[in-house]
């Protein structure tokens, strides 16, 4: 819980800095001038960067593809996007954090450490259904997005796998002086 609640706390921080993130993108981007021969490219290359199909056929592909517009379109962030980015980071950042300690107490005999890492757990999970709601409103962000769905799913699988370990878990360690844990 621990490694999972720090790396939590770094990604949640890159997510609450997101306006940053898309100035810095920018700025790069004004240095980027490049257009790519096409047939230099494999066809995992093209659909990245062309956004096209496998089976598109040859000669409907163009001569050459413009590496600035296809980095601004794989990294392009709405203002809905940037917005809940930012507010769902700082919440992250207070779910992880706690994540982090409730981890830290397990190397402790206290009757409060059980109880701490379940509401951790289930704020996480509740957190993660939460994200994934509020950015389905976001079309525009697509690229980014499926990246971002797909840390959510997971994030709520290592969870739900974390919260049945430590309710099946034997609790008697956690009891300070021989009282009962609920």
């Amino acid at each position: 819980m621990i490694l999972f609640g720090s790396c939590g706390t770094i990604n949640h921080l890159k997510m609450a800095r997101t306006n940053d993130i898309d100035a810095i993108k920018a700025e790069v981007f004004k240095e980027v001038d490049v257009q790519l021969k096409t047939e230099d490219l494999d066809s995992f290359e093209r659909k990245i960067l062309m956004g096209a199909n496998d089976t598109l056929e040859t000669d409907s592909i163009p001569a050459t593809v413009d590496l600035k517009s296809a980095l601004e379109k794989i990294t392009h962030m709405s203002d809905y996007f940037k917005k809940w980015s930012v507010i769902t980071g700082y919440w992250g950042i207070a779910i992880s954090i706690l994540y982090l300690i409730s981890g830290i107490f397990f190397f402790y005999r206290k009757r409060f450490t059980a109880t701490l890492a379940i509401i951790a757990l289930v704020l996480s999970i509740i957190f993660a259904i939460a994200k994934i709601f509020i950015f389905s409103g976001d079309t525009s962000s697509a690229y980014i997005l499926n990246v971002f769905q797909a840390t959510f799913y997971l994030s709520i699988f290592f969870d739900i796998v974390l919260l049945v370990l430590v309710a099946v878990n034997d609790k008697t360690y956690y009891t300070e002086y021989g009282l009962e844990v609920y």
